[in-house]
């Protein structure tokens, strides 16, 4: 056990998560407005206006802020998941896929939906599990009381109860965490996330698209299709380490 001891703590040691680099991405075209904090470009195509801006960095993806505006006279696809980043940095390893499709947004929605499915589950079988419980403790009580027990064996079986009774209060108490949980993450993706939808004439939608990042990349190509065409922001990305 003491020889255990020293490795366990060595394997904790070397198991420590760093914290991931902060992406510093800014455009690297001069066309450029600032709103609230975030340094927008902006193209047109046929008469479609689409503005981009860095949001934040996660340890995989860089953020960015899309707007775009239908100033046409017929609606237009917005398809996040169609559009792509082409990575660059001279340092970049061999073996990094360059070019990039954003990240699904409803990929997110499909992962929350199983997470949803598995608290169900959990949380019914909880309850069947507590149920169960409850009628063995009853029926131990009933046949206790019957067999004459002692005062000390009284009293050791209603701390038992009592300590029972506590842990289904902390499991019930954890899944409902969990499920505050669920619902916030689903909340917070509505609010922010870009999802495909069909722009109608005269309207506006905007959303943060995810994109792959490496700290090696020295820029990134956002490309984003507009009616079959094209729309290209180039941005700039140096490191700051926490």
């Amino acid at each position: 056990m003491k020889r255990f001891l020293p490795f366990a703590f060595g394997l904790l040691l070397t198991s420590c998560v760093s914290p991931y680099n902060i992406s510093k991405i800014t455009p690297a075209e001069e066309d450029t407005n600032w709103a609230w904090g975030r340094e927008f470009m902006h193209k047109t195509m046929d008469s479609v206006v689409v503005k981009i801006a860095y949001e934040t960095n996660d340890r995989n993806n860089a953020i960015f802020n899309v707007e775009i505006e239908n100033n046409s006279s017929r609606p237009v696809l917005v398809a996040p998941e169609r559009f792509w980043s082409n990575m660059s940095g001279a340092n970049l390893p061999k073996d990094i896929i360059q070019l990039q499709k954003a990240v699904d947004p409803e990929s997110y929605y499909l992962d929350l939906a199983k997470q949803r499915s598995r608290q169900e589950a959990e949380e019914m079988n909880t309850a069947i599990n507590h149920v169960t419980l409850s009628l063995v403790e009853t029926a131990s009580a009933v046949a206790s009381i019957a067999d004459g027990e002692t005062p000390e064996e009284r009293e050791e079986r209603q701390m038992a109860r009592a300590e029972s009774e506590q842990n289904r209060e902390i499991d019930l108490y954890r899944l409902e965490n969990k499920r505050i949980s669920l619902n916030d993450r689903k909340r917070f993706l509505d609010q922010t996330i870009l999802r495909k939808s069909t722009l109608p004439p005269n309207s506006v939608i905007y959303g943060e698209v995810y994109f792959q990042r490496h700290d090696l990349a020295t820029s990134y190509e956002i490309n984003i299709p507009i009616n079959d065409k094209l729309l290209k922001f180039h941005f700039k990305q140096s490191i700051v380490k926490p």
